[in-house]
């Protein structure tokens, strides 16, 4: 059977997006299924019937992946394979972070690590995250890149770059004098009111004073024994 070399490029599904696959490189349309991305898929390929030479195709309007779609397909990828706590957490970066300074057509590859420094800037100002999560987040958005790279949405380049330049945050001297503060204090809550004796005394009193009143299946049980 002879070849159809005219044949245009498939309309596929990566992730919840449709995506074309030219040349080598990957092309976003949108979510997959919607009318949108059917429209932009007709728009792709009469473009490319028009000029089917992928060099003059690809120079003036070069596609590259954005830092909106790759975002935007991790977060589709999350939702199905992670836990629904850490995709939270991502979803957090992305929208209130990531989607905030690169939300708009910015090229994946041109992230570098200057960028990765000031979106872990704006996570220090925005006093929301104690520096472990600030240091947790800066992984998650390199990961994020890993993930990019994986699916060729990424250079490997990129992604190594980010990856030397992410170190842990330096702990600031407000920071440091809070945590020391915290050490020195009591381990519980209720070190200031009681001993550690009156403390379990409380309790057995409080739950003997429950079941009382409680029908026999719902009697609460402890494990407190007095010395």
């Amino acid at each position: 059977m002879p070849k159809l070399h005219n044949r245009p490029p498939k309309y596929c599904k990566m992730n919840g997006q449709a995506v074309v696959h030219y040349h080598g490189r990957l092309h976003y349309l949108g979510r997959h299924g919607t009318p949108e991305s059917k429209t932009a898929y007709a728009r792709f390929v009469a473009e490319i019937q028009a000029n089917p030479n992928p060099a003059v195709f690809m120079s003036s309007g070069e596609k590259h992946v954005t830092m909106r779609e790759l975002t935007a397909a991790y977060l589709d990828y999350a939702e199905s394979n992670i836990n629904p706590t850490d995709y939270g957490h991502c979803n957090v970066i992305v929208q209130d972070f990531l989607g905030k300074l690169y939300g708009d057509n910015t090229p994946v590859d041109d992230f570098k690590p200057r960028c990765l420094k000031l979106v872990r800037d704006e996570m220090i100002q925005s006093r929301r995250f104690c520096w472990r999560i600030v240091n947790s987040y800066t992984r998650r958005i390199v990961a994020m890149f890993a993930w990019g790279v994986e699916h060729d949405l990424v250079l490997e380049t990129t992604w190594r770059a980010l990856k030397r330049a992410n170190r842990k945050t330096k702990i600031s001297p407000s920071q440091a004098a809070r945590d020391k503060a915290r050490a020195t204090k009591s381990a519980t809550r209720y070190g200031e009111l009681y001993d550690h004796r009156s403390y379990r005394q409380a309790i057995i009193h409080a739950i003997t004073k429950g079941n009382k009143v409680l029908p026999e299946e719902r009697k609460i049980p402890h494990w407190f024994r007095i010395r």
